[in-house]
């Protein structure tokens, strides 16, 4: 089944027991990730703007509001390296 929603879409929070109780109906966020679990319903990683916080949302939570943003909105192109030691599988940042 075919996601509703794309990458960087603006949608809009709507109003459920679940968003009502946690203040976020009627907020706008950008679509950052999404997965289709065994169900074949789509989960979204949502960035709640005015709270500047992602939400794992459930695609009947969100309406589109027919706006997108750009990938580099949220990621500046910036990349650490990390060398993972495989004996212990603990990881360290490289300069």
């Amino acid at each position: 089944m075919k996601s509703r929603f794309n990458f960087y879409e603006i949608v809009k929070v709507k109003e459920t027991i679940f968003t009502s109780n946690h203040g976020i109906s009627g907020l706008k966020g950008a679509v950052l990730g999404m997965a289709e679990d065994e169900n074949h319903k789509w989960g979204y990683a949502v960035h709640i703007y005015n709270l500047d916080e992602v939400w794992d949302l459930p695609e009947e939570c969100l309406e589109s509001t027919g706006e997108f943003t750009s990938r580099e909105e949220f990621y500046d192109g910036s990349y650490i390296h990390v060398k993972v030691n495989s004996n212990i599988g603990k990881g360290e940042i490289e300069d």
